[in-house]
Order: structure tokens, then C-alpha cells, then sequence
């Protein structure tokens, strides 16, 4: 195996599903063949750091098209000892204050000792014109870098990735190395990312064999795993079971004594919260209860508990009494005078509502006029404020509206249709970028009424957050498609509160916003009920279908393009939607020569971003006032010369936010996106690919969401199959707790489809109730005998 030191000079390109990536690292020492000064180093690398130094084990590749690449099968973090290398990892991001000129100046003193100088007698520094903080800074990031370079080598043998291996020295120190020999189950849970499979490796490593301890961390990954992947809060004893079974690669029955056991000391423990056949992690049970004893907090009068039933009638009183002892407004529960005569009923029942009640779920599909009765409320509500006495006193406090999306394009879009602020849920609560939140329970929000939309984004965690910083006695509009994803997140917020039939809620039918037998709307209407209209397969005024497979992609694309560009379509209407990350980069790749804002050539071999390049936040960034799913364009890309000196600049929604090296790994080319990072957002043509190379996991919610972006032309492209097995593929209800906490009760009515669970517990065996766990496929089979069916 070939073995390679080098320091990260950029990064070419990064996938964060997977953490490969391709970088440019400058070479120090090598035992193969190679003279040149740079080597580009490919694989699951995507952690490694600007400026810092490493050994690698690998192999020298010949890319067709690329030239000889470096193929990264292992690494550790090591410290540099040439010149250059020095100079790059002391103005690297690791050290505050120390720039590229004070790192050259330190090793024009002191040469390939600079680094010893700085460790063992720091005072030579100041010699040569440093500051105190300098010198103190330089010391605390040469230990440190020591330390951990010790301390991964001595955990190269469990092949743990980079990014665990820093979490784990992060959070425990050098001592985290004795924990691994302790009991290395015991950071499931703790660290991120840390699997189960990563627990194995150290205990087969360690001969670590205490099966209690391997059965613990079976049960609490399985729940984080299920919880990541199916957003479910909770699952059964029986689906908890096979997981775990699964895991300790036994045969069914062989550990149940086992499992069953652990489960109930780690109940015990509270670690799990058991409750009948719900077993869920304490995490995310807490969040739940928390949500369910806001929302009780937020609509309590005289500190009593009224949910929907019976509280109307106690909340006009009892809140007319309060304020008029307060000198507030009085919200009328007469009828309104609404500011928009073209309301249609259900529109004007939403509006109504929320002057009734103080949480109204408002959901619809897209054009059925959502941010029209959200619009009409704000100008009512200010009508009624205006109306009051004390009129300015309320607007500065408990009467002001506050409006907030889970993305910052869907924030955007709500300013631009009501021409009032809104932000990001996160930005709204004054979220950090290490997970704090400006206001919270102790610190709650000022507003008389809040409107969410796109609540169906929503998860657990942010929305426990949003509940915490809710004023008592505040009303809430909560907006959004119950018939899209649900959130990436567990937990699926919108469709709980729905089912738990405990808010006033009304769905919107009609379609404003197209014409009347459109297409794009009839189609719609089909996926939600789960037809394939053979219709949506030929072309017509608003939908066209090109039937095309993944290797037929680079041609059809470049043709769709072309002819789109030819027709007058306009670049920046244009947006690819596919399901998953895996197309994403190719159809980026495809789609950036056409749709990029600028007149310039682009082949394989141009950088990662260029001026022009339409690129996508990955990641929120309370600092730089962008977030996850806003879309901008690179105004300057300055990405040569030394590292500190390479940085990008964006522009979102006419703001400026500027890039330096290490932060440019938030962005994203966007001309293609995934479903879930366009839910929240609408643009004028959509282009949906869906080949067949897609396997089962591809639902009919994750197609409506797609589609449903398109406000004016929708193109489908791919297999008329994957379309169509799709569609018959509902996504299944998740299991959560937060219905069962609402309403005390296990059974609900859920409505899939044809499908149905009735409120009394009578089911209807269906494939996907069976697949999805929430019905035993041998139901009332228990004394039944292969002798019962041959007649005598």
C-alpha cells in the first residue's frame, strides 16, 4: 500500500451524504512514484482541514479523465515539517489571529523548528515582534494538534472515521481513549455519528465481549436509527426485537430473553420510556411531552386545561373578561369584516377562524390560496389593532404578528406575497450556530399571533424549540400540505396535530392559482389519491414526458435545455428536482454549461464554483444570515493564491455574504436539487427525473412534493415504471406519541388511500399497514391450523 504525507491545499468538491470528496494537497514525503509539488487525493475525506497536514495509505489511480489521483483508503492527522507546510497550518483556521504573513515571519526565524520553538520555549516568540494572545494562541493549537495526532494514533487500529475520532477527543479529551477500553457501546447515543458498527469494531479489536453492554447499544442505536431514517419516535417491542436481533446477527428467538430484559433495565435506568408496546428513546419522548404541555400552556384560561373540546365558548368569555381588565382589543368572534371580497368559503372560514381560536391548522395544496388568507388575517388584525385603544403600546408588545418559515426561501416568498417580514424559524427563535436559542421559555417571544408555514417541514426538535418561546394566550396559524414529505426529522408535526382532531382546521380545495383542468393541477389532484392517469405520461399544454434512462441523461438533459432556452424560458426559471443526492451532482454537472448566469465556457475541468454559478446553502449560518435551502449566485470567486486569501462571494435576495476557504463547503451548485431541499420553495418550471435505476424507497408523497413545485410548466423525465410503482408507494404514517398524548387514546382514524385504522381498533390488512409495522400480518390467526382449512 502506497503512503502519501501531505497538507490540504482546497477542496475540489465534497458530498456530504457520504463524506467523499476530491482535494488538492500539497506533497511533503512519499515512497512511490511521483515529483510533482501538488496530488489530488480522492475518498471518504470530506473532514480533512485547510491547512492541516496528514499521512495517508492508499493507492495511485489513472482517472480516464482526471490523470493520476491518490485513493485514500486510511489517514491520521499529523504535524508538518517542511517550510511551506508549516507556513499553511499556522494561518490555517486552527490558530485565531495568526495570519500568513506573522506564519512566515515565524518560519523565516526559526525554519523547520519553528513548531519545537513554539512547544518547548514559546518566549523566543516575542523576540521577533509577537503579541502575548499570539503566542499563547500558537502554544494551545501546537498541544492540541499534538495531542490529538497522538491520540488518533493510537485508535488507527478500529478504523474509526476522522470525523468520530474528533468528536470523540472533542467531548471526553485524551481520556476518551480509556473509555473506548471501558466499554465502547457506551457512546451510542453520546457522539455523533458514532454506529453500532463502530462499536463492534473497537470490541472485536479490544476482545471486549460483555454482552449486556453490546445488547444496551443494540437497543438505543436501533431506536436512533429508526428514528433517523423513518422519522418514527417510537417502536414496538416486537419491530425493537428484530432490529436488535439484527444487529447481533442472530436468528429469530435466540436473544428475545435477552432484549426483553435489557429493555426493561434500561426503562429502569430511563434511559428508554416504556409504555405498553411504545418503546422510545427519552430524547424524543420528552420533546413530545414538552410540545404536548405548551400547546395546553399556550390555550390554558385561569391555569385550566381546555383543549378543543369544550374550550370555545370558555375562552370568549374568559378572554373578553381579561381584556377588557388589560384595556387590550377585543378580537371579535362575530363575523369579520374581511379586507378581501374574493375569498372563497373555506378561505374566509380560515380567516374566521383564527379570530375564534387560538391555534388554527390551515393546510391545502399549492395555489389554493394558503398566503392569501394569510395575508388577509395580517391586514385584518392590524385593522382590529389600529381599532383599539392604546393602539401603539399593543404593537410594540403583545399584539404584534410574526411571521416564520422552516426555510429561507419559503420565508422569502411569504415577504413577497404579504409584503411583511418573515424569517426563518430559526432565525425568529435567535438560533446559534452551536444550537443555542435566544429565546426559550425563560425568554419568550412578544406577539399576539404567529404564523408558521410549511409547517409540514417541521420536525420534533425545532418545533418543542418554537412552543418553549411561545407566550401564553398567544394565537397560532400553523400553514402547509399535509399531503407532502413529512420532515427530515422525526416526527411529523402537522399530520399529529391533524389527526389528533383537537385544533380547528381547515383544508383548502380550490385551485386559484391555475387554470381551471390544468395539467399541473389535475395531476396533482391524482397523486394525492394515488391515480396514474396514463394522461400525465403524454404531452400537453403545461406537463411534457421524456422517457429517458440514467445513461441516456447527458444527451436528453442537454436537448431539454437547449430547447427551453430557445422557447424564451428564462435560466433562473428553470430547476431540476430529483429524489435523491445520488443524481444530483450529475445532473449538476449536465445542467451548469446551460443554465449558468454568465456567457462563459464551462468543461471539466472548470473549478467548483465560477461568477454566475446558481449554488445552494447547505447548512444554517445564524452569522452570515443565511440558511439551509437558500438559493443565491457567486458574484466573485476568488479561489487561487494563498489559503487565507481565497474566498467566494454570494448573492442572496440582494445580500452579500462572503465565503472564506474553509467555509466555501456550505455551498452547493444548485441548478439540480433533491426533493426535500426544494419542499419549501416554488419555481416557475420544473424538470422531475425519476429513472428507473430508483429503488422502492421513492414515495407518492415524494412525487406530489416534486411535482407540485411547478408553478407553470412541469417536464418529467424518466421511467413511465418508476413513475407509476411510485405512486402506488404512500408513504406510511409515522409512529409518534404526540396523538396518543393529545387525545389519551391508541387507535386513531388515518386515512391513506383506500386504507383505513378506525378509532375503536377494527383494521384493514393492506400491504403497507403490514410493511410499516402498525398491523401483525397473522392478526386473529393465533388458534388457527393448517387443518382448519381441509374440509372433512
Amino acid at each position: 500500500m502506497a503512503q502519501l504525507t501531505a497538507s490540504i491545499r482546497r477542496s475540489f468538491f465534497k458530498n456530504s451524504e457520504n463524506d467523499y470528496a476530491v482535494l488538492l494537497a500539497k506533497v511533503a514525503d512519499n515512497d512511490f512514484d511521483w515529483n510533482e509539488a501538488e496530488i489530488t487525493v480522492t475518498g471518504a475525506v470530506a473532514n480533512l482541514k485547510i491547512g492541516e497536514s496528514y499521512e495517508f495509505s492508499g493507492q495511485v489511480t489513472d482517472h480516464p479523465k482526471y490523470g493520476k489521483q491518490f485513493k485514500v483508503f486510511d489517514y491520521q492527522s499529523v504535524l508538518p515539517d517542511d517550510s511551506e507546510g508549516i507556513i499553511d497550518f499556522l494561518s490555517s483556521e486552527l490558530f485565531e489571529k495568526i495570519g500568513r504573513k506573522t506564519a512566515e515571519k515565524i518560519v523565516d526565524s526559526f525554519g523547520r523548528q519553528a513548531l519545537s520553538v513554539i512547544e518547548d520555549d514559546p518566549d523566543q516568540l516575542k523576540g521577533i515582534g509577537l503579541k502575548k494572545n499570539q503566542i499563547e494562541n500558537l502554544k494551545k493549537g501546537v498541544l492540541d494538534n499534538k495531542e490529538k495526532s497522538s491520540a488518533i494514533a493510537q485508535t488507527s487500529q478500529y478504523g474509526l472515521s476522522q470525523s468520530v475520532i474528533e468528536h470523540l477527543f472533542d467531548a471526553f479529551g485524551l481520556n476518551f481513549t480509556n473509555l473506548l477500553l471501558e466499554n465502547p457501546y457506551q457512546f451510542i447515543g453520546q457522539i455523533d455519528n458514532f454506529t453500532f458498527d463502530d462499536a463492534q469494531q473497537v470490541a472485536r479489536v479490544n476482545n471486549f465481549d460483555n454482552q449486556t453492554d453490546q445488547i444496551d447499544g443494540a437497543i438505543i442505536f436501533s431506536l436512533i436509527k429508526n428514528a433517523a431514517e423513518a422519522g418514527n419516535t417510537y417502536i414496538t417491542k416486537k419491530q425493537l426485537i428484530e432490529s436488535v436481533s439484527e444487529f447481533l446477527q442472530s436468528g429469530p428467538g435466540f436473544f428475545d430473553t435477552e432484549i426483553a430484559q435489557e429493555t426493561d433495565h434500561l426503562a429502569e435506568s430511563k434511559r428508554i420510556i416504556v409504555a405498553n408496546d411504545r418503546i422510545t428513546l427519552k430524547e424524543n419522548y420528552e420533546l413530545e411531552l414538552s410540545v404536548l404541555n405548551d400547546l395546553k400552556r399556550i390555550i390554558v384560561a385561569n391555569d385550566r386545561i381546555t383543549l378543543k373540546e369544550n374550550y370555545e365558548l370558555e375562552l370568549s368569555v374568559l378572554n373578553d373578561l381579561k381584556r377588557l381588565r388589560q384595556g387590550q382589543l377585543s378580537l371579535k368572534k362575530k363575523s369579520i369584516s374581511l379586507v378581501d371580497s374574493v375569498l372563497d368559503a373555506d378561505q374566509k372560514k380560515a380567516v374566521e377562524s383564527v379570530f375564534q381560536n387560538q391555534i388554527t391548522i390551515l393546510t391545502g395544496g399549492p395555489g389554493t390560496g394558503k398566503t392569501t388568507v394569510i395575508k388577509t388575517i395580517i391586514s385584518q388584525w392590524e385593522k382590529d389593532v389600529d381599532q383599539a385603544e392604546n393602539a401603539d403600546k399593543f404593537k410594540q408588545t403583545k399584539n404584534l404578528i410574526l411571521l416564520a418559515a422552516p426555510t429561507g426561501r419559503a420565508a422569502t416568498r411569504i415577504t413577497e406575497v404579504t409584503g411583511r417580514d418573515a424569517v426563518t424559524i430559526h432565525h425568529l427563535l435567535g438560533a446559534s450556530s452551536d444550537g443555542y436559542f435566544d429565546f426559550d421559555q425563560s425568554n419568550q417571544l412578544q406577539a399576539g399571533l404567529i404564523v408558521i408555514d410549511e409547517m409540514s417541514m417541521v420536525d420534533l426538535g425545532l418545533f418543542q424549540h418554537f412552543l418553549a418561546a411561545v407566550p401564553s394566550g398567544c394565537r397560532l396559524l400553523f400553514v402547509g400540505d399535509k399531503d407532502q414529505l413529512p420532515s427530515v426529522g422525526a416526527g411529523q408535526i402537522l399530520t399529529d396535530l391533524i389527526l389528533s382532531d383537537q385544533f380547528a382546521t381547515i383544508e383548502l380545495q380550490i385551485n386559484h392559482r391555475q387554470t381551471k383542468g390544468s395539467g399541473i393541477d389535475i395531476l396533482s389532484q391524482d397523486l394525492k389519491q394515488g391515480i396514474v392517469d396514463p394522461k400525465m405520461f403524454q404531452n400537453g399544454n403545461d406537463i411534457s414526458f421524456f422517457k429517458l434512462e440514467e445513461y441516456q441523461l447527458a444527451r436528453g438533459i442537454s436537448k431539454i435545455l437547449s430547447a427551453a432556452i430557445h422557447f424564451g424560458i428564462k435560466k433562473e426559471d428553470l430547476q431540476i428536482i430529483t429524489p435523491t443526492n445520488r443524481l444530483v451532482d450529475l445532473l449538476n454537472h449536465l445542467a451548469r454549461p446551460y443554465l449558468i448566469d454568465d456567457d462563459r465556457q464551462i468543461d471539466d475541468q472548470s473549478p467548483d464554483f465560477l461568477a454566475g454559478d446558481r449554488v445552494m446553502q447547505q447548512e444554517n449560518n445564524a452569522e452570515k444570515s443565511v440558511n439551509n435551502g437558500d438559493i443565491g449566485y457567486v458574484v466573485t470567486a476568488h479561489l487561487d493564491g494563498p489559503i487565507r486569501s481565497r474566498f467566494l462571494s454570494v448573492d442572496f435576495f440582494g445580500s452579500t455574504v462572503t465565503y472564506k476557504e474553509n467555509e466555501i463547503k456550505q455551498l452547493r451548485l444548485s441548478y439540480a436539487s433533491t426533493v426535500h431541499k426544494a419542499q419549501g420553495s416554488e419555481f416557475k418550471n420544473v424538470i422531475f427525473v425519476l429513472t428507473s435505476s430508483f429503488n422502492h424507497f421513492v414515495t407518492r408523497n415524494l412525487v406530489y412534493t416534486g411535482v407540485t413545485r411547478a408553478e407553470k410548466s412541469l417536464i418529467l423525465i424518466g421511467s413511465q415504471t418508476a413513475f407509476t410503482e411510485a405512486i402506488n408507494n404512500p408513504t406510511p404514517i409515522r409512529q409518534t406519541n404526540l396523538v396518543k398524548l393529545l387525545t389519551g387514546k391508541d387507535q386513531l382514524v388515518i386515512k391513506m388511500a383506500s386504507e383505513e385504522v378506525t378509532q375503536d381498533g377494527d383494521q384493514q390488512l393492506t400491504n403497507s399497514l403490514v410493511d410499516s409495522g402498525q398491523i401483525d400480518p397473522m392478526i386473529g390467526m393465533a388458534d388457527v391450523k393448517p387443518t382448519d382449512f381441509i374440509k372433512s
